[in-house]
């Protein structure tokens, strides 16, 4: 934790916040959930006043323009290690899927098993879940049934992430001040590598 800066916490947290989104809207929801429990571990984190204040500005980088192309070259090839990985990760889904969802849960059933120890596996076993996601242009509708239900402390206001970071470059550009005691924003430089 000792290396967690503000704006590292910041980065986490906004990524998080954005992913989760992205993981309901393609209906993952249990991983939208581990996310949402990983955002409130940093809430926690943040709360109890352990993040270190970011470190000074690193000494400039020097060389000429064969370092920086081979600088380049590196980007380029762990960005196409990040698709790869994507791609996998994508592959591996749906079996994955179709063991832990259908196949294994109807040969327990079948077995009349509810949980099982395999050696150098661990236990298996079966467990009820469900999906649940509020209906397109509902939202406004389900947190009045939760009020009406007593569940008013279920809804929380929010706004995104990336709307919020948007709004920002905008606001920068134009000379607007943005409120220090409200938000923490740290601007930087990104490389980006496009088609040649």
């Amino acid at each position: 934790m000792s290396n967690l800066t503000v704006s590292r916490y910041e980065g986490l947290l906004a990524n998080l916040d954005a992913g989760v989104n992205e993981l309901r809207d393609a209906e993952f929801f249990d991983l939208a959930e581990t996310l949402e429990d990983a955002i409130l571990f940093l809430q926690v984190i943040r709360s109890l006043d352990i993040l270190i204040d970011d470190p000074a500005p690193a000494e400039k980088m020097t060389g000429d323009m064969e370092t920086l192309r081979q600088l380049c070259v590196k980007m380029k090839e762990l960005q196409n290690q990040a698709l790869v990985l994507k791609a996998q990760a994508a592959d591996v889904r749906i079996p994955l899927d179709e063991l832990r969802l259908k196949k294994i849960p109807e040969l327990m059933e079948s077995l009349e098993v509810k949980t099982t120890t395999f050696t150098g596996l661990g236990r298996v076993q079966l467990a009820s879940d469900l999906y649940a996601s509020t209906r397109k242009g509902q939202k406004e509708a389900a947190m009045q049934w939760l009020r009406d239900c007593g569940y008013e402390d279920m809804i929380k206001e929010t706004y995104n992430a990336s709307s919020l970071k948007a709004l920002f470059r905008r606001q920068i550009i134009e000379g607007v001040d943005i409120p220090e005691e409200i938000f923490s924003v740290t601007p930087f430089v990104r490389a980006s590598i496009v088609k040649a």
